[in-house]
């Protein structure tokens, strides 16, 4: 329930889908109601619409969800407390969500992970994150793809979880196609572990932090990201920190989107569905920033997603003097009206 965010879509990190939940993913949760007694494991009319759906394309209700039958009969309801705000769930994949206040009607979701790549069904994806405000998803996950194409073309290297595996090549596995740091352009560590360090939700600013350092050995000493919900209106501050070594030649921050984007002085300026989003680079002062378009991907045979690109700050590796340095950028709501398509860019940042 707490990976669902307000536009209806999952949070889909590693293999992870799309959608909302389905009928048979309810019939898990009505265990929940009737041992917990919370209605909102129940919710009656969204049941009612799904098995609906289910008749309607000819199929049976009952045998999508016969354990939803069983313990949905058997709840009985007691308490009705809504979702938490703040959640976070360790283990070996560890994920953290923020939402709105419950006072709030910005749309703010924010989901983040930590893990490695080592847990099976991942991807290199540490310190990624998905974004949505004002109604849209502003940084999105690649998610999933079918294995069947993939195991024709890879065979048993799709399997290979080793670092140099040609698994991490693909667009839905690498880090460079993920909304997290990059280090010279290399792949993360393999069996790294990125654990989520903090997790303060008692006062504002709101911050999540993860441990990247050991998804960046031996290429940092030292690495954090942490996120911080800045106000009621939705500002997201995303700042990264980090020690270079002899090995750092360059540092990449990204974002995954399918918004149009437009680069400005300040940074980048995002539409999507008549919404505009500010990208607001506030550290470092020297930068490079690109738009690179995955559509069409890499490969051949990657998942194509439409109008899928990637914002690009790089601090190149002679801006890397000795000691601790960061890359910090808000992204907020930009009210102002505009008009027109955003500029789109190929690969190597030129204008299509």
């Amino acid at each position: 329930l707490m990976v669902v965010a307000p536009s209806g879509q999952s949070f889909n990190y590693a293999d992870a889908g799309y959608g909302a939940l389905d009928l048979g993913t309810r019939g898990n949760l009505a265990w929940f109601a009737h041992k917990t007694g919370h209605s909102r494991y129940l919710d009656r009319p969204k049941v009612q619409r799904l098995t609906e759906s289910a008749r309607s394309r000819h199929r049976d209700p009952a045998r999508l969800s016969h354990a939803y039958l069983v313990w949905y009969a058997m709840a009985e309801e007691s308490k009705s407390e809504p979702l938490p705000v703040y959640w976070k769930a360790d283990g070996k994949n560890p994920v953290a969500v923020m939402r709105a206040e419950r006072d709030e009607n910005s749309g703010f979701y924010l989901g983040v992970k930590g893990g490695s790549a080592s847990v099976n069904h991942a991807n290199m994806d540490a310190g990624s994150f998905i974004f949505e405000l004002g109604g849209v998803r502003w940084s999105v996950d690649p998610g999933n793809q079918s294995y069947n194409q993939l195991e024709q073309v890879m065979d048993g290297a799709l399997w290979d979880r080793s670092q140099d595996s040609p698994r991490w090549q693909l667009l839905t596995k690498s880090n460079l196609f993920h909304s997290t740091l990059s280090v010279n352009g290399a792949r993360h560590n393999a069996r790294g572990f990125a654990p989520i360090s903090e997790f303060q939700t008692d006062r504002s600013p709101e911050i999540v932090t993860i441990d990247l350092t050991e998804i960046f050995n031996p290429l940092l000493d030292r690495a954090e990201r942490r996120f911080m919900k800045m106000d009621a209106d939705g500002t997201l501050r995303v700042e990264d920190r980090f020690v270079p070594n002899d090995s750092t030649e360059s540092v990449s921050w990204s974002m995954i989107t399918r918004a149009d984007v437009q680069t400005m002085e300040y940074g980048a300026l995002l539409m999507q569905d008549g919404v505009a989003l500010q990208l607001v680079i506030k550290a470092p002062d020297q930068r490079n920033l690109s738009v690179i378009s995955l559509d069409p991907p890499p490969r051949v045979y990657d998942k194509r997603i439409p109008d899928l690109k990637k914002i690009d700050i790089s601090i190149p590796g002679y801006l890397l003097t000795e000691g601790q340095h960061s890359i910090t950028v808000e992204l907020s709501l930009d009210r102002r009206k505009h008009s027109g398509r955003s500029q789109q860019y190929q690969p190597g940042g030129r204008k299509r």
